[in-house]
């Protein structure tokens, strides 16, 4: 199989960590790609996500084995970008709004194939405006069988963390009954997060602000509704 490697020693494949999570941690390989060594690596699992293809979503591409064939892990693309938590205030709003739309497309899109986005957070996904927007930490998503509920869970959680660096979509306290009927709705998955975007951008043109340059700027023209 193409996306397999079985190695004598993992030191032979990386050069340094460059982080840790729960699950396992993660170094650079010395073809600047990420190997992600797992404690409890699930394989029927990682053996699907490897065959996943996105633009955004950073899915495992090769599956790494001990030469005893015992899997340790996978190696994917390295990602750049910032954390959704810690979102440079100079970030253009323009591009960052063009991302959230491209990548809630793919939402949709592995939600058609019945996938289960578990941990979709601002703590998983990466922004940058040269590199836009990278959604990482994908090996624990899992394939699921109710359809309806299943995209309204992936959309949900992708507007609470997309949205996070613009308003907190939680607690919704705005002056506007339409607003935070919105921002309900968008919570709930019911409605997209881009066009959600639109009618805030709307609703602080219509008070007399300029359309907002920065992602920072159009999160305090809200605190203002």
């Amino acid at each position: 199989m193409d996306n397999v490697l079985f190695v004598n020693d993992t030191k032979d494949l990386t050069v340094r960590k460059i982080s840790k999570s729960p699950n396992g941690e993660c170094y650079l390989t010395k073809d600047n790609m990420v190997f992600k060594c797992l404690e409890y690596p699930e394989e029927k699992n990682l053996n699907r996500l490897s065959n996943y293809y996105s633009s955004h979503f950073v899915f495992p591409r090769t599956l790494v084995y001990t030469k005893q064939g015992k899997l340790i892990g996978y190696i994917m693309e390295y990602a750049f970008g910032d954390k959704l938590t810690k979102l440079p205030e100079f970030v253009s709003f323009e591009k960052y709004n063009n991302e959230v739309e491209r990548v809630e497309r793919e939402v949709e899109v592995l939600t058609c194939y019945k996938l289960r986005l578990l941990d979709l957070s601002k703590r998983n996904i990466l922004y940058s405006d040269r590199y836009g927007m990278k959604v990482i930490d994908t090996d624990l998503y899992s394939p699921n069988k109710e359809s309806k509920r299943l995209y309204l869970l992936n959309k949900s959680n992708y507007a609470s963390a997309v949205m996070s660096p613009i308003t907190d979509i939680s607690n919704p306290r705005f002056k506007s009954d339409k607003l935070n009927k919105y921002t309900t709705r968008t919570l709930d998955g019911m409605m997209r997060t881009s066009d959600y975007i639109g009618e805030l951008v709307e609703a602080t043109t219509s008070i007399g602000f300029s359309e907002p340059k920065t992602v920072k700027e159009l999160s305090l023209q809200l605190k203002l509704l």
